[in-house]
């Protein structure tokens, strides 16, 4: 998986009719695990500030241009995305970057244009309008945090992340286990099993799949690598990988709920710029996690749960001028929430934070 920055930037040089040299960007950035520190020395130091966590970057030759979105409050890389310069079919991207013909899941964005989610390795794809024979936009590489609430889908805990025995629909995880006669589907990059339990429940054909540990390949020493099979004739022993079969849930499993959002929403909201108010949240959970409604008047818009976390937006606010970015987290047992919000003046060119605080209902 942290190879597909650099062969995001190599499709570009490649569509471009332009020489595809070695890029710097291979196996050197990962949303989620490097930070700030880690873009600098990989891509230099930002040449637009967008808002408070989204910088550009000096492109390389064939891309129109390269933003790094950070974690709110932190150094850590939520999100690289790559601009083309021109439409590319979505024939050309999906071979290169060997993704499935089926996306895991698609959308429309604020701006109605097609957006597919891969979930592994996870790439956003984004398209020029609302149709996928349009060619594609931009390449979103995302952490997976982001891509769950993208999703509007429950973020696994370390522990699930870590663990895929946890997740319902397969088997005990088997360390120092690997599959003779394994009929491989498909295989990619990553340091997480449950980035392989996501990919083999997202595929109807595989039975089973091998997590190879990083550094169990000389080649390739600090990264790890998953395999989804169809089939598979034996188990055996191996120090090389964890191995887990698809099959019904571990025993003593226990389904755990979640209090809904729905309600009317009370509280206070102070900014950054000094400024404080009271709003009212009208919010409305569907069953899949979609969060719509309103906030004193203004439209939710991609609004999403995930866990405790609700995530939202607003677009064009204040005469036109100002997008926000919300997270609302609800308390364990429903009455209370608190959250924070990011702001960005495209008049004033100046970018904000807010917080919601003991918000009721």
């Amino acid at each position: 998986m942290t190879r597909m920055i650099g062969k995001v930037i190599a499709l570009t040089l490649v569509l471009a009719s332009l020489c595809l040299p070695q890029s710097k960007y291979n196996n050197q950035l990962q949303p989620g695990i490097n930070t700030r520190a880690d873009a600098a020395r990989v891509l230099g130091q930002p040449i637009r500030t967008l808002s408070a966590t989204q910088f550009e970057y000096s492109p390389p030759p064939g891309v129109k241009k390269v933003v790094v979105e950070y974690r709110n409050g932190s150094s850590v890389i939520e999100r690289i995305e790559v601009y083309f310069i021109e439409p590319v079919s979505r024939k050309a991207v999906l071979q290169k970057l060997k993704l499935p013909q089926q996306a895991d899941a698609t959308r429309t964005n604020s701006e109605g244009k097609l957006v597919e989610y891969f979930t592994a390795p996870v790439l956003v794809l984004t398209y020029a309008t609302a149709e996928g024979t349009s060619g594609v936009m931009s390449l979103g590489y995302y952490s997976r945090e982001l891509f769950d609430r993208a999703l509007g889908k429950k973020q696994r805990s370390s522990e699930t992340q870590n663990n895929p025995a946890s997740t319902p629909g397969f088997g005990p995880e088997e360390d120092n286990t690997t599959f003779q006669g394994a009929t491989t589907l498909r295989y990619f990059g990553t340091n997480y099993l449950g980035h392989c339990a996501d990919a083999c429940a997202a595929n109807p054909q595989c039975k089973a799949y091998t997590f190879v540990k990083p550094g169990a390949y000389k080649s390739n020493p600090n990264n790890g690598v998953c395999y989804l099979s169809s089939s598979f004739k034996k188990k055996v022993s191996d120090p090389c990988c964890t191995s887990v079969v698809k099959g019904e849930p571990r025993p003593g499993a226990v389904a755990t709920s979640i209090n809904s959002a729905s309600g009317r929403w009370t509280g206070t909201w102070t900014n950054s710029r000094k400024e404080a108010g009271n709003s009212t949240l009208n919010l409305n959970e569907q069953g899949d996690g979609t969060i719509t409604g309103d906030e004193s008047g203004w439209t939710i818009e991609n609004g999403h749960r995930s866990g405790s976390m609700l995530t939202w937006e607003y677009h064009n606010k204040n005469n036109g001028c100002r997008d926000y970015q919300v997270e609302f987290e609800i308390s364990a047992d429903g009455s209370t929430a608190n959250g924070t919000y990011k702001a960005y003046d495209h008049c004033e060119n100046q970018a904000y934070t807010g917080t919601y605080r003991n918000y009721r209902r």
